[in-house]
């Protein structure tokens, strides 16, 4: 799933929730790790800032980077503004810099690996391992409902609690959403008011490539726990959640970016 092509046919996804109503849970050995942080991301602020037009010849200014993707062959992408200014080509071939950036940091992944997770509260979650070249690049964290995706995290590898706290870490490299659903209403009701003269910074959002589609294999440590059964489905129910977010950001992203090429007169 990516903003670069299609929705998947929601409506040939199969019932989940009918399959997990009832289905018995083992206790997962592995904790979680999103659902033992004390951060809600239910009240997230949506980013903005002010466009910073104090220069003559006018400068482009917090242009995202969608070019620095590798096409679609990528699991998923965050995003974080850098201090430093950065090389951009027009779109008439001009190279021009763009203050304060916005650049995706990029998680790529050739095999999606299935276990079960411990949340909070004893719940018991799925947790998804994206694999490159035989390396754990981050990990997906899903936790259902008897009727909704509830919870949504994805944990890049280099990611601690102390790390993130202590600015070592972008702060990108943990996003959780509580109900993609209700931060996707969100979003697009922000989108619809932002202020003139200002823009949306996509921090707080991801961006799906190709590589989330892959098939899930179930680890085989974990293939007799009765929520093996479902960990496909719950994973493409998460997927058809998060691309939708990824979706919307992505136009904004464009938005901004044509914007900001035209405001300069550069487009």
């Amino acid at each position: 799933m990516s903003i670069y092509h299609a929705n998947p046919d929601v409506a040939n996804v199969p019932d989940l929730w009918s399959r997990l109503v009832g289905s018995p849970v083992l206790r997962p050995s592995t904790p979680s790790i999103a659902s033992s942080l004390a951060i809600d991301r239910m009240d997230v602020i949506m980013e903005t800032d002010a466009i910073d037009e104090g220069h003559d010849p006018p400068l482009l200014d917090s242009l995202v980077h969608l070019h620095e993707l590798p096409g679609t062959e990528f699991a998923y992408a965050y995003l974080e503004r850098d201090v430093d200014s950065a090389p951009v080509t027009t779109p008439v071939g001009v190279c021009v810099f763009n203050g304060r950036p916005i650049r995706p940091r990029v998680v790529c992944a050739d095999r999606i690996v299935w276990r079960p997770v411990l949340g909070r509260d004893g719940v018991a979650g799925h947790r998804y391992d994206l694999i490159h070249d035989g390396e754990l690049q981050a990990h997906v964290e899903v936790f259902v409902s008897a009727t909704a995706v509830h919870r949504v995290a994805l944990v890049h590898r280099l990611f601690t609690p102390t790390a993130i706290a202590s600015g070592l870490v972008d702060r990108g490299s943990f996003l959780e959403f509580n109900s993609p659903s209700s931060h996707l209403e969100r979003l697009q009701k922000f989108l619809s008011a932002v202020p003139a003269g200002q823009f949306y910074a996509p921090v707080n959002e991801c961006l799906l490539g190709r590589q989330f589609e892959l098939p899930v294999e179930v680890d085989a440590r974990h293939a007799n726990n009765p929520s093996a059964s479902v960990a496909d489905l719950v994973w493409r129910h998460a997927g058809v959640e998060l691309e939708k977010i990824s979706e919307l950001a992505g136009r904004a992203s464009l938005a901004h970016n044509n914007s900001e090429f035209c405001r300069c007169g550069l487009s």
